[in-house]
């Protein structure tokens, strides 16, 4: 979840604010990683720059940054590879979700490439401090897995080893369903049920049933979780997939969700 700054009302004993835009201003510039600071790690790509630095800024528009970033395409992916190395946690989280954007966005041509090139920092970067940077890069690797899927039998007549590449995730993958955070947790589960054990069209099969039974024990755990966005969370996995038909877990589902929507009242 992003953090949302609060701006309160006067109270009778503070002073009076003359001008409230310079105060907005101030607390904004707080929030911002200095632009030098953002383009010395991530290279040379103005573009990039400025799609970091609004984001970090405005965290609630970050995950707008997946549509604009994956618009610039596999020539972004250098620089954004090189910012998860970044001093700054912000500037890491954001950078693994728009190397998402890229995968995201990517034809099967470029995909390759970005196989190649992101697999490794990515699993390297599931051991980050932050969670929430954790939690970013489980999803930049499951695009990948989502888009290997998709053009398989194009990348294994180009080539090969990509096959071994994508399999190499599931192990580095699986290790994050033991991850401190609830919410790197579920990540990973919604990864794993969703792709572990189940072959496509092309006879491409990632991971394996055990790895999918056990995120699907976290995610019906889930549902009864003290954080209401944590059930609702875990709610929206089993409504929307078309593989689980255990009733009793889909009433569940659509309880939690009504009570969401109740608590909201």
């Amino acid at each position: 979840m992003g953090i949302f700054d609060k701006i309160f009302g006067k109270k009778n004993n503070e002073p009076e604010v003359k001008d409230i835009s310079k105060e907005k201003e101030k607390v904004k510039k707080k929030r911002i990683v200095e632009p030098s600071v953002v383009k010395k790690t991530t290279g040379s790509n103005d573009n990039i720059h400025i799609l970091l630095e609004r984001v970090i800024a405005e965290p609630s528009n970050r995950y707008e940054l997946k549509r604009e970033v994956g618009k610039l395409g596999r020539p972004a992916i250098k620089s954004l590879l090189n910012s998860l190395r970044a001093d700054s946690v912000k500037l890491r989280e954001v950078s693994a979700i728009g190397i998402e954007g890229i995968a995201n966005n990517l034809n099967w041509i470029d995909l390759e490439g970005v196989i190649l090139e992101a697999i490794d920092p990515l699993i390297q970067t599931l051991k980050d401090n932050s969670p929430t940077v954790r939690k970013a890069a489980v999803g930049a690797l499951r695009e990948i897995i989502h888009q290997y899927y998709v053009y398989t039998k194009y990348m294994d007549m180009l080539n090969p080893r990509l096959r071994n590449l994508v399999c190499e995730i599931i192990n580095p993958i699986v290790s994050m369903l033991d991850d401190e955070s609830i919410d790197v947790r579920l990540a990973t589960a919604s990864v794993l049920r969703q792709y572990s054990g189940r072959g496509n069209v092309d006879g491409f099969t990632w991971g394996d049933k055990e790895s999918a039974d056990r995120a699907r024990k976290i995610l019906i755990a889930a549902l009864d979780h003290e954080s209401v966005e944590v059930r609702k969370f875990a709610a929206k996995k089993f409504l929307y997939d078309v593989y689980d038909v255990d009733e009793n877990v889909r009433k569940r589902a659509e309880k939690v969700l009504k009570d969401k929507v109740q608590l909201n009242h």
